[in-house]
């Protein structure tokens, strides 16, 4: 509390914000920023000067983005590429020391992705990887080069990129040819790769996606407004292919407002499913055919067919009537080959009243609000069994609670019980040694 005046206390610290406000009150303040890259430069270049040591600007630029504002660190891997180089630091011998890769690579794989060349860029990544580098570190750097791009498309923006000048000219002179949309599709693409990289089993095969989507992704630039058509992310996307086949419904579950106009159909390759609604509770519908789209390396690089919509139209097989009884039948034969260890889900399909509306559309009575929500968020697991059961793809599903049940509440005494033993077998445990009983 009261120190002596020939004592001084000096406190550093990178987490200001976990010191004590009451100490804080008691301190005079000096917030040091890290040192920039060109500081850290000028720095090494004028110790570079002072042992004798001939450096290029573009090695010393390396070390100072390696130091990552950090002083002592730049003249420690300073000092190492001195002595791995004999006093002579160029830019490859400092890259090779500091295992960096090289933005030429970069550039490589940028001209491949522009001419749409699969095949140049998988060559190029493949050198990357078979040199030592890892993938993970790799697709970090290639979102920075996509950055770094955008970046250089501003002249404002620009002086953000510290590097040396004749690389960053490399940068504005490569930008100029790129649109700002396909950057923009670029640094997503490559996030999204990098977040999937780490649990993927296969992590060539995803990298090796990515760039076919990215080539696919590349705007035309012969001065037109028209774009192709974007490749979906990763997680979601299909692969291009000239070869339209018809797969199975997508495992999806939507409700269904107001159809959309023709015109602001976002895919005109999926067919409209048909939608209907009595005005009461939800209905649940998914599209009746969707094109899949597979890669075939003799194509890469061809241009794409185009297919008529009417090649992914079903044969009529898809429409097939069905009875109250016939629906009812395959509604319990899903209920009873549903897992058992889904207590809940199973008890609600077992319990639900089934009453068909029109030709396509059925309502499915719940008696609580709680198995409403299982089987809206269960409603595609039993929509594509009947579909398929009853080979009619356009049937839909409205959900509604039974107004005149008793149980107000969205789960019952028994309900909550097998919830929780679901997630703690010890309870039922607990309800045999005390011999206890569920009001």
């Amino acid at each position: 509390e009261e120190p002596p005046h020939h004592a001084i206390f000096i406190l550093a610290t990178t987490e200001k914000h976990k010191v004590l406000p009451t100490i804080l009150s008691h301190c005079q303040i000096y917030d040091f920023s890290r040192i920039s890259i060109a500081d850290t430069v000028e720095h090494l270049r004028y110790v570079a000067e002072q042992e004798g040591v001939t450096t290029e600007d573009e090695a010393l630029n390396v070390i100072a983005q390696k130091a990552d504002g950090g002083m002592r660190d730049a003249l420690s891997i300073f000092d190492q590429v001195v002595s791995f180089t004999g006093g002579n630091i160029t830019y490859k011998a400092t890259i090779d020391n500091l295992n960096v890769l090289d933005y030429e690579y970069y550039f490589r794989l940028t001209e491949s992705i522009l001419a749409e060349d699969v095949v140049e860029s998988w060559m190029t990544l493949n050198d990357i990887l078979s040199k030592g580098f890892d993938g993970q570190n790799f697709l970090t750097g290639l979102a920075s080069h996509f950055r770094d791009l955008l970046l250089c498309k501003n002249e404002r923006t620009a002086q953000l990129f510290e590097v040396g000048s004749s690389i960053r000219n490399k940068y504005i002179d490569l930008a100029k040819r790129c649109e700002t949309t396909f950057l923009y599709q670029a640094i997503e693409q490559v996030n999204d790769c990098d977040m999937k990289y780490r649990q993927s089993r296969n992590k060539r095969l995803l990298m090796d996606l990515l760039f076919v989507y990215l080539c696919q992704a590349v705007a035309p630039n012969d001065g037109s407004n028209e774009k192709k058509k974007v490749i979906k992310p990763i997680a979601t996307a299909a692969t291009p292919s000239t070869t339209a086949t018809v797969v199975s419904q997508p495992n999806v579950a939507t409700k269904v407002t107001a159809p959309p106009k023709a015109e602001e159909q976002p895919n005109a390759d999926i067919a409209p499913a048909e939608r209907k609604s009595n005005g009461a509770g939800k209905v649940t519908t998914m599209p009746r055919r969707a094109v899949s789209i597979g890669v075939s390396l003799n194509n890469l690089g061809q241009p794409k067919e185009e297919k008529a919509p009417e090649a992914v139209l079903a044969n009529g097989d898809d429409k097939q009537p069905f009875t109250q009884q016939m629906l009812e039948n395959e509604w319990m034969n899903f209920a009873k080959n549903y897992p058992a260890e889904e207590v809940l889900v199973k008890q609600m399909l077992l319990q639900s009243t089934l009453t068909l509306l029109s030709d396509t559309h059925f309502e499915a009575l719940v008696n609580n609000q709680g198995q409403e929500e299982l089987l809206n968020t269960r409603g595609t697991e039993v929509l594509s069994h009947l579909r398929q059961r009853l080979k009619n793809y356009s049937i839909v599903m409205s959900i509604r609670v039974n107004e005149n049940n008793e149980k107000q509440l969205a789960f019952t005494s028994k309900e909550k019980f097998d919830l929780m033993a679901k997630d703690n077998p010890l309870v039922i445990k607990l309800l045999e040694e005390f011999n206890l009983e569920i009001d």
